[in-house]
C-alpha cells in the first residue's frame, strides 16, 4: 500500500515538474517606428509675459528624454522624460531681460535608430 501512495506522489511531482510550459514572453514591448514632437501653439515668438504651452510627443511604445541647455532659465518642462504619447506642459517665464531671447529643446527617443526632434522656442522682450 505505501508502494502505492509513492508512486502515485512520485507520479505527481513529475507531471507537475513537467507539465508547465515556459511561454516566451517578450521581455519588452517592440519599439515605435515613429516619434514626433511639436508645440501645440504654433506661435512663432511667444509673448514676453509667462506662458504655458505644450509639446504633443507621439512615441508609441517608446521611452523618451528632454534636454537643454543648463542655464536656461526661459523654459521650464514639467518633466524631463517619459514614455509613450503624451501632452507635455512647458512654461515660459516672463521675459524682463529687454531683449527677445530663443532656447532650442530637444526631445530624443529611446529607440535610437529615430532622429531626435529639435524644438526651436523664441520669445518677444
Amino acid at each position: 500500500m505505501n508502494i502505492r501512495i509513492y508512486s502515485i506522489i512520485a507520479l505527481m511531482i513529475l507531471i507537475s515538474a513537467f507539465g508547465c510550459k515556459k511561454q516566451d514572453i517578450p521581455l519588452k514591448p517592440e519599439q515605435s517606428a515613429t516619434f514626433s514632437a511639436k508645440l501645440e501653439d504654433t506661435s512663432a515668438i511667444f509673448p514676453a509675459a509667462k506662458t504655458i504651452t505644450f509639446i504633443n510627443i507621439i512615441a508609441g511604445t517608446n521611452g523618451w528624454s528632454l534636454t537643454q541647455s543648463t542655464n536656461n532659465a526661459l523654459l521650464v518642462a514639467d518633466k524631463n522624460f517619459g514614455a509613450g504619447d503624451y501632452k507635455l506642459r512647458v512654461t515660459l517665464n516672463a521675459n524682463t531681460t529687454g531683449v527677445q531671447r530663443s532656447t532650442t529643446v530637444k526631445l530624443v527617443s529611446t529607440n535610437s535608430s529615430l532622429p531626435p526632434v529639435l524644438i526651436n522656442v523664441t520669445q518677444d522682450k
